[in-house]
């Protein structure tokens, strides 16, 4: 029997309020930190046939009910806004102990990523985010976070040791922009879903500086401080973290053997900017998955140009990559 800890709900709101409890899609880590998100009444029928087990859910008349600390306490994203309510929580998902001394706690962080950390670190943790399925014990070695009831797993995988496994460059656009300085910069907004929780903590410290970098260089070519702050790493549904990366990082991304490429919105925006003039101009193009061009907007001759540049290299790479269609 798979033994799994749950992370993260998604659902419909109305007035701030789950609208169907039975419709909650949850997001699980498992003991070797492969992900899976199941519906309520998916997880109460495998919980109840002992298919599974989820250290901080259970089932009680039928029913999904939390365990391990209040769900309230665990982080519930909006399907219709793809935005988190209030401040996510962390969630500990085993415990690190050498010669039975407790060194530290495996945590899926209020980020989004999955890390290591030192009981120290895990305590910081606690008194800034809050961790939903942990207390504080004073003990007469010091203060530990413990189970709010029974025991966090032993470790039994090393986040360095996890195997590569297959993830998905969900692609929403690809932006070109130029502007009121020299130079240009090519861009992709793309969610990134993992199959395996550990690729995410190994990727995300160079994704993390991917998008500040692209944040400089297009503030730099004149796009205000707004529009910068919109293309900031956040964390997506489930397990997921969306990004705006260079478009040489993505294509790294996109040429690793365990990748696919989806367009999560039916079709990938081919994006042209142009901050010269203090204004933004802009030019669009639709492309459907199965590489259908539908002009949306026009822009000036630059911003014309950059879409006509970025068919003719960035499609056909695309085109060769193949894209994943949702059945």
């Amino acid at each position: 029997m798979r033994t799994f800890t749950m992370v993260a709900r998604a659902s419909a709101l109305v007035n701030g309020k789950i609208a169907d409890e039975s419709a909650v899609i949850y997001s699980l880590v498992a003991e070797d930190y492969n992900t899976v998100a199941l519906g309520a009444k998916d997880i109460a029928k495998q919980i109840a046939k002992k298919e599974i087990e989820v250290t901080n859910l259970g089932v009680e008349g039928g029913k999904l009910v939390a365990t391990n600390g209040a769900m309230d306490k665990y982080p519930l994203l909006d399907i219709a806004t793809g935005k988190y309510v209030g401040k996510p929580t962390a969630i500990i998902l085993n415990r690190v102990e050498v010669n039975d001394r407790l060194l530290g706690y495996t945590v899926f962080c209020a980020d989004g990523v999955i890390r290591e950390l030192v009981l120290p670190k895990a305590i910081e943790v606690y008194n800034t985010v809050g961790i939903a399925n942990g207390k504080i014990r004073h003990t007469s070695e010091g203060d530990i976070i413990s189970s709010i009831k029974g025991n966090y797993p032993l470790r039994v995988l090393e986040i360095k040791n996890v195997e590569s496994k297959e993830f998905t460059l969900n692609t929403t656009f690809i932006t070109e922009a130029v502007g009121t300085k020299a130079g240009k910069i090519t861009y992709v907004g793309v969610i990134i879903n993992c199959s395996n929780a550990a690729d995410m903590a190994k990727m995300f410290d160079s994704l993390k500086e991917d998008n500040k970098r692209v944040r400089a260089a297009v503030k730099l070519l004149g796009a205000s401080d707004e529009v910068a702050n919109k293309l900031k790493i956040e964390r997506a549904i489930g397990t997921g973290m969306y990004v705006v990366i260079p478009l040489q990082s993505y294509g790294n991304l996109m040429c690793d053997k365990n990748s696919k490429v989806a367009f999560p919105m039916g079709e990938l925006l081919l994006s042209g900017i142009d901050y010269s003039n203090g204004s933004i101009e802009e030019s669009l193009v639709k492309v459907s998955p199965d590489f259908k061009l539908t002009k949306a907007k026009d822009g000036n001759d630059m911003t014309k140009s950059i879409i006509k540049d970025l068919i003719e290299t960035v499609v056909p790479k695309l085109q060769e990559k193949g894209i994943e269609v949702s059945k």
